[in-house]
């Protein structure tokens, strides 16, 4: 009976289409799947790319006002009057960042020179990615450093 059936070859045009069907819809969602994937990816480091210019805009701010040689570096008050950054406002959804600033206490490395201190100064931007399509929020950060060399009072 079945060698009957499969001389006959009734039925085979069906099930050609159907293998066709199939492979192309896994085709497509693949493709829909990787543009949501590099729409979310492009979106991402566009937002890392506008937190990156907003830390650097404020460390050449820091720069610029401890400019003096042999200066201890200190942060201007007027650095906590806006300390969040809109990085992207599309669609009514602005994604903020928060800013926060650090100084390290004098560092002393011995290898460079006894008579030399130096110190940390940090700036760094945390913001949370929205979520799109089937990604999840997800929290970010960036932090940029500059170091001050200076004489030491010995």
């Amino acid at each position: 009976m079945v060698l009957k059936i499969l001389k006959s070859e009734k039925g085979f045009g069906l099930i050609h289409v159907l293998a066709v069907l199939i492979i192309v819809s896994i085709s497509i969602t693949g493709l829909v799947f990787s543009s949501a994937y590099a729409r979310y990816k492009a979106v991402e480091n566009y937002h890392y790319r506008a937190a990156l210019l907003a830390c650097a805009e404020k460390m050449e701010y820091i720069k610029f006002f401890n400019r003096g040689q042999g200066k201890i570096p200190t942060f201007d008050q007027s650095l906590y009057t806006n300390n969040t950054v809109i990085l992207d406002d599309e669609d009514g959804k602005s994604v903020k960042g928060t800013f926060n600033y650090h100084r390290s206490g004098a560092v002393i490395d011995n290898s460079i020179a006894y008579y030399v201190e130096y110190y940390v100064v940090t700036v760094t931007l945390k913001w949370e990615e929205p979520s799109m399509m089937f990604f999840p929020p997800k929290q970010r950060q960036i932090s940029l450093r500059e170091d001050y060399f200076r004489r030491r009072d010995t």
